[in-house]
């Protein structure tokens, strides 16, 4: 998805979930001039699936996390 920062340049933005089990997952938004250069984090939070009788699943915010609390990895890197 394409957008703008605030200085007006364009960026790619992506959102990427991770399984925290429980029905959590961590919801993060990844941001990427496009120019290149590393990705950054947006924002971040962590959220739970629960389940309406009239509007089915739906997410709710548990806790924000600030973006420096989130440390991207390499795809292809061994854990560490």
């Amino acid at each position: 998805m394409a957008g703008c920062a605030e200085s007006g340049a364009p960026e790619l933005r992506q959102v990427g979930t991770a399984d925290l089990g429980d029905r959590t997952e961590l919801v993060v938004v990844l941001v990427c001039g496009m120019a290149g250069g590393p990705p950054r984090v947006a924002e971040a939070w962590i959220a739970q699936a629960y389940v309406t009788r009239t509007e089915g699943w739906k997410r709710r915010t548990l806790r924000r996390v600030h973006p420096r609390e989130i440390t991207l990895a390499e795809r292809d890197a061994p854990p560490a």
